[in-house]
This record gives C-alpha cells, sequence and structure tokens, in this order.
C-alpha cells in the first residue's frame, strides 16, 4: 500500500459512474473523519502522464478526502491496461445499489464495443445471464446517449427508472413520449406493474395516432384543467359512494367486467382482476368502509386523450367494531388509471400500496379485520 498525493490522482475515463449523489459523499466524508480510511482505492500509473495516477475504483472515497481536506489518501497500485482497468471498474461497482441501471447499460455497452467482448464474456465475469446484459444494453435504444449526456435533468430521470420500465417504455414509439413518461414514472412513483397497465391501455391510442405527441408537454399541464378536474371528480365520488353505501352507483363508476383491475393496498399484495378483483370490492364497500373514516389528499390527475392517470392519498382511520380495543389509522398511495366511455370518465385500474404507517398498530390490527369478519381480505389484506 502506498500514500499518494491527492492531486496525483485523475479520474478514470472508463469510470462506471456517470454522476455521484452529494449526500452519499457527504455521509462517506464523515465515515472517513470519524472513522478512518478502512478500505484502500486502487490505482494504476496515469498512461496520459506518468507523473499522476488514475483512479480505477474508489471514486467517492477521493472525492470524500478531498471534501475533508486530506492531502493523502491510501491506494493500491496496479499494473493493467485499459480493458483490465474498466473491467475492475465494472465489477467493483456491479452490485452496489447506488448505481443505476442506466450507468450499467452504458458500462455494459463500452466493454462490448470498445473492447469487442460478448455478452457472454460480460455475463461471466458479472455472474449473470447473458439475457440480463442485453436487457441492461437495450436501455440505450429508448433514449438518444447524447441527449442524455448533454441534459443534467435528464440524465437524473434515466438514472432513477429501472431497465424493467425501460422494457415498457420501448412500447411507445415516440422518443420524446417516452421522455415524458420516464418523467412522469420518478414524478409519481410509478411501479412497473403501473406503467405495464397504464401502457398497456395507452398503446392503442398512441398507434392509432402515431403523429401526435400525447406527452410533449410538462407532467402538471397533461390535459385541459377542465379535464383533470373531471377526473379528480370521479375520484371524490368514488370515495364518497363507498361512505353512502351506494353500490350499483358506485359501480356505475367503474369498468368492472371489461378488464378492471386491482392490486392490493396491503400484503400479500395481491393482484386482482375482473370478478376477482369486484368480490373484494364489494367486501371492502359493504363490511370495513362503513365502520372506518377516510380523508383524500393530494389527488392529482393527468389526461392522455380519452385515457387519464391519478394519484391520490387515502387516510383511514377508528375501529372497526365496537368491541375492538384497536384502532386502525393507516395511510395508502394511490394510482388509478380512467378512460373516458360516452363522454364520462370510468375507472378500469386501481392500484394502492401503504405510504406511510401513522401509528404503530395499524398493520397489526389490519389480519384481525378479516379474522372478525370471518372472510380473507383478498384486496384490502
Amino acid at each position: 500500500m502506498n500514500e499518494i498525493p491527492l492531486d496525483t490522482i485523475e479520474c478514470n475515463p472508463y469510470n462506471t459512474r456517470l454522476r455521484y449523489l452529494r449526500h452519499e459523499t457527504e455521509r462517506l466524508a464523515s465515515s472517513l473523519d470519524l472513522n478512518g480510511q478502512l478500505v484502500p482505492v486502487r490505482v494504476r500509473q496515469s498512461v496520459r502522464d506518468p507523473g499522476k495516477y488514475e483512479l480505477i475504483y474508489g471514486h467517492r472515497r477521493v472525492m470524500a478526502a478531498r471534501k475533508l481536506g486530506w492531502k493523502t489518501i491510501r491506494a493500491e497500485v496496479v499494473h493493467i491496461n485499459n480493458e483490465e482497468s474498466m473491467k475492475q471498474s465494472l465489477i467493483e461497482n456491479f452490485e452496489r445499489e447506488s448505481l443505476s441501471d442506466y450507468e450499467k447499460a452504458v458500462a455494459l455497452q463500452s466493454m462490448h464495443q470498445n473492447f469487442c467482448k460478448t455478452y457472454e464474456e460480460i455475463a461471466e465475469w458479472l455472474g449473470i445471464s447473458k439475457q440480463s446484459v442485453s436487457n441492461y444494453v437495450s436501455m440505450l435504444k429508448i433514449f438518444d446517449p447524447k441527449d442524455v449526456s448533454n441534459d443534467p435533468e435528464l440524465l437524473e430521470i434515466v438514472c432513477k427508472i429501472t431497465e424493467h420500465h425501460a422494457r415498457l417504455l420501448y412500447r411507445i414509439p415516440n422518443s420524446q413520449d417516452r421522455i415524458n413518461l420516464a418523467r412522469m414514472i420518478v414524478k409519481e412513483r410509478l411501479s412497473v406493474r403501473d406503467l405495464s397497465r397504464i401502457v398497456g391501455r395507452l398503446r392503442s391510442w398512441f398507434d392509432e395516432n402515431e403523429s401526435t405527441h400525447l406527452l410533449n408537454i410538462d407532467a402538471e399541464d397533461f390535459g385541459s384543467q377542465k379535464e383533470k378536474e373531471k377526473v379528480i371528480s370521479v375520484i371524490r365520488r368514488d370515495f364518497e359512494l363507498a361512505r353512502r353505501g351506494d353500490f350499483n352507483e358506485f359501480a356505475r363508476l367503474h369498468l368492472f367486467q371489461k378488464g378492471y383491475s386491482l392490486y392490493s393496498a396491503f400484503p400479500p399484495f395481491m393482484l386482482a382482476e375482473k370478478d376477482r378483483a369486484v368480490e373484494g370490492i364489494k367486501r371492502w364497500f359493504y363490511e370495513i368502509v362503513p365502520k372506518l373514516g377516510c380523508q383524500i389528499k393530494n389527488v392529482k390527475a393527468s389526461v392522455f386523450g380519452d385515457f387519464a392517470l391519478a394519484t391520490l392519498t387515502v387516510e383511514y382511520y377508528g375501529r372497526v367494531s365496537q368491541t375492538s380495543s384497536s384502532s386502525v389509522k393507516t395511510s395508502s398511495r394511490g394510482t388509478v388509471v380512467l378512460t373516458k366511455r360516452y363522454g364520462s370518465w370510468k375507472i378500469m385500474h386501481e392500484h394502492f400500496s401503504p405510504e406511510v404507517n401513522t401509528n404503530s398498530d395499524s398493520f397489526q390490527v389490519t389480519p384481525n379485520i378479516a379474522d372478525s369478519h370471518n372472510f380473507k381480505l383478498q384486496v384490502r389484506q
């Protein structure tokens, strides 16, 4: 090991990472300040400047050390070529959570193009399948790499989506539409399942209107304000009718027999469709909601022609029965897909997932709800 002056260390031109998060560097700097340097960085002699060193991996440690004002850093000096330098950087960073799927795609493509390595060889190095390598690299077909490198905001967006999201985005024919839908994924925290439903519903509209870019405006401005308000009104009415116990009117707001689906808000996070979804909704409608209070918050809507996407937060509170000593207080975040039929907005897909546990007993009492009514809650459990 050697103590290398920090001012002699250059970045690795084959570095796997495209960006570094400030809070991660600050956290690492705090750790170095408190505990010292536990793991050395790895460097090689610079090819461009014999008096300097080129980092192979350990960029964040170097950045943190510089932030602390250190003059030197402990390093392992190795003698390797460009290919081996990139290979070691890739292997060192690949399994780290902070390395995005897009950054993996760029690195894998570079190994393939610059060093003529096959997908099989790369997969063997990383301990993954050839198909996984191919799936990552396919992300680069979704967005123009030049656009990404020249736009810091777009880089941040693509680094926050997964290659599973990207595979779905590829089904959208227009590149600008993909970018704006990716922006919505990040902003609304859409899961892959959410996106699959949305793209599946919207794709026919895109296919029929390829000359029209539905998403070429900011996400806040999708659709007219009038249509947004109609969508939000349907969402609010959906919950009001449940409180009033009017299931027939409630049913008219949904396309229960036309592909309606619901993704559960609580474990085991089951997906229910058509009749099974309706069965769960009826149990929730008649046996749970009347006993609980609820508050709708943060309702937002975006409109794409005859389709709409709404997001909201729902807080539930109260006691399930008079004899129950435990109270329910929990919050769920919902994503709802709607379509316009005969001039009216109808709900075709709902996805609710836990957002904030505002009471430490919230999820403990939920199973008791099911027990007290002697049935399994397939949608609300």
